[in-house]
């Protein structure tokens, strides 16, 4: 991460996503991994427990294996339109944030 962010593993999710995306176009690689193997485990569970399971069901143990990667969408844009000021159309209801559709992104 270093080569692409002076932040490297800190560096927003955005440009961490280009920045695998860019590493596996350069390898063929078909994922990056992430090791979590040492990691306090129990705070691990207790923290991401979505991920816990859903590496256990499909057999990444990760206490000792590490979860393969890749690029995605991390988030979207909210549906709630607004105008400039985060109003909607009912009044003294705002929006704000990745709720909201602000026509930026």
């Amino acid at each position: 991460m270093m080569k692409y962010d002076k932040r490297g593993d800190l560096a927003s999710r955005d440009i961490v996503s280009q920045s695998i995306e860019k590493e596996l176009k350069k390898s063929g690689d078909a994922c990056v991994f992430l090791d979590c193997t040492h990691l306090n485990m129990d705070l691990f569970i207790n923290h991401f427990p979505m991920i816990y399971s859903s590496c256990n069901a499909i057999g990444i143990a990760i206490e000792k294996d590490w979860i393969p990667v890749i690029p995605a969408q991390h988030y979207l844009c909210g549906g709630i339109s607004v105008n400039k000021n985060g109003q909607t159309s009912i009044n003294n209801f705002f929006a704000c944030g990745e709720c909201s559709r602000t026509g930026l992104h």
